[in-house]
């Protein structure tokens, strides 16, 4: 199985609380799935704070694969992915996400 993994950080929103979290994501080339998992907060470091996910990019929006469904979570986890990819082109994934 080809994949890339990397780390991506990213601030989400809680209703009005503005949380930086960490997390290590996995893509698979062939499924075109991220899993994305060990979602730690920037300010307690090691302890995990919310369950793994996997997501994939559906007419250029970040869904859940299992739901096929949008989040809050979702779309800022995909959009620290572009960003993460956008400063680092060579990794190819920029074209893999254009693309869906």
């Amino acid at each position: 199985m080809l994949t890339h993994k990397f780390t991506i950080a990213f601030e989400y929103f809680l209703e009005s609380l503005k949380v930086p979290l960490r997390a290590e994501v996995e893509f698979d080339v062939r499924s075109e799935i991220f899993h994305i998992n060990n979602f730690t907060s920037v300010s307690t470091g090691h302890r995990r704070v919310l369950p793994d996910i996997t997501l994939i990019r559906v007419h250029q929006s970040w869904v859940h694969a299992d739901s096929r469904k949008s989040s809050a979570l979702s779309l800022a986890v995909g959009s620290a992915i572009e960003a993460c990819h956008a400063e680092n082109p060579d990794t190819g994934l920029m074209e893999v996400i254009a693309e869906a």
